[in-house]
């Protein structure tokens, strides 16, 4: 029986580079990682759903997923002559928050305002075709698969490497995706997302926000702009809509957009819409039919 796939595992400080071999066409594989990871096409092409969208993952093209977002998989064409070449990176996430810092207190802070983006948008994945982006993910890869076995007196070399490598993603649109995920238990925020994550359904007070980290309004919403890229208000939102979009491509035919809006956290069907129409580009209401006549 022939084997779909061959992986082989490189470890690196901070890190680990899985190199996958698949030799056999195949439909519908899902996948997710519990860590920032980065994938990048050596050879061949993937086609790569998210819900209802669907993105052709070529040749020396980046892709960044959320964490723990299930993705699915087909493959056209592959076989032991042409197989398809993928290497994924994972990345620890404790040197991702500690990076982040190091940079954060060296550089201006002007620099998180120029790759913030748009507040608006909410990122379940990230692709790219970034020269420098794919050139130090290829060096990296390059340098590390040309040693038979793990050189400890290299490890230096490959954490410049890795923070190079992390260093261009953080000036990306994908910061909001590694950093989103990488908040360490000593970081002042840690507990204000929990907070929200199990209370955003609610109405959420800043000043409650503040206490919990013990820092002033105005501390808090730059820690929020350092960490997130946006307000702990647009945060919180954020959240509400994710989960409302949850609700609507899983299928609930049953719930109305007012119930939506409301077991979402929005105490406002029309404030609900115009959010909702922001940052998915329609109505709730008509992606509903759009789910509604697929299924």
């Amino acid at each position: 029986m022939n084997k779909i796939e061959e992986k082989t595992v490189y470890s690196i400080p901070y890190g680990e580079i899985c190199l996958y071999e698949t030799n056999v066409p195949f439909k519908g594989m899902n996948f997710n990682f519990d860590h920032p990871s980065i994938s990048m096409m050596i050879q061949g092409e993937k086609k790569v759903k998210w819900n209802d969208e669907c993105f052709e993952f070529g040749t020396r093209k980046i892709l960044i997923p959320e964490k723990k977002q299930i993705l699915t998989v087909d493959i056209d064409e592959a076989s032991y002559e042409q197989p398809i070449k993928c290497a994924i990176l994972s990345i620890d996430e404790d040197f991702v928050s500690s990076f982040y810092d190091e940079i954060t207190g060296l550089q201006n802070k002007d620099w998180l305002d120029v790759i913030g983006g748009d507040e608006k948008e909410i990122l379940n994945y990230f692709v790219s075709e970034e020269g420098l982006l794919i050139n130090s993910f290829f060096n990296l890869l390059n340098d590390r698969t040309s040693i038979k076995e793990k050189m400890n007196h290299l490890d230096y070399i490959f954490q410049l490497k890795m923070k190079e490598l992390t260093y261009l993603i953080l000036q990306s649109k994908a910061r909001k995706l590694i950093l989103n995920q990488s908040l360490a238990q000593n970081n002042p925020l840690h507990e204000v997302i929990n907070y929200i994550n199990a209370n955003f359904k609610e109405k959420i007070k800043i000043s409650d926000l503040a206490k919990i980290a013990c820092m002033s309004e105005s501390k808090l919403f730059s820690k929020f702009k350092e960490n997130f890229g946006c307000s702990p208000n647009h945060f919180i939102i954020q959240k509400r809509l994710e989960f409302a979009r949850q609700l609507l491509t899983n299928h609930m035919k049953q719930l109305t957009i007012s119930e939506i809006s409301y077991m979402s956290g929005f105490n406002n069907v029309e404030h609900f819409n115009r959010k909702f129409k922001e940052v998915y580009n329609e109505t709730p209401t008509r992606m509903k039919k759009e789910l509604t006549s697929i299924s």
